[in-house]
């Protein structure tokens, strides 16, 4: 999953102690982990809306209220919208939506804000128990 990592300790020929590879992999492999438990859950079709929106037909669109739905299709079908997803990253992509489909960007944030505040307390609680042994 995160493969390319290194790529840009090589290019500056930054070499690591290996302890902080360790360190590094460990990290990594624990936020894998944890990627991997929260997105296997997902069978919801809501957080298709997380992954790739434009692949949602209009006959899957999420049991939402009216004008959600409405305003879910013309995202769908908006060609520049579209666009700027292939170039930008996930969160860009949503902070530049907000106005054009302020509903749909509440639905992002809600899904995602627990998963980055459920990760920030585990990884601080783990932080403490390993500064109190």
């Amino acid at each position: 999953m995160f493969g390319g990592l290194s790529e840009p300790f090589e290019k500056k020929d930054i070499r690591l102690v290996e302890d902080t590879k360790g360190i590094i992999s460990e990290h990594l492999a624990a936020m894998e982990s944890e990627f991997s438990h929260y997105f296997t859950e997902c069978g919801d079709i809501e957080y298709t809306l997380l992954r790739n929106q434009f692949i949602l037909s209009s006959q899957t669109i999420p049991d939402m209220n009216d004008r959600a739905q409405d305003e879910l299709i013309g995202l769908i079908n908006d060609g520049s919208a579209k666009e700027v997803f292939k170039r930008e990253e996930f969160i860009t992509f949503w902070s530049l939506m907000k106005v054009s489909y302020p509903t749909s960007t509440r639905i992002v944030l809600r899904k995602l804000l627990p998963f980055a505040t459920t990760y920030l307390c585990e990884s601080s609680f783990s932080t403490l128990l390993r500064l109190k042994k």
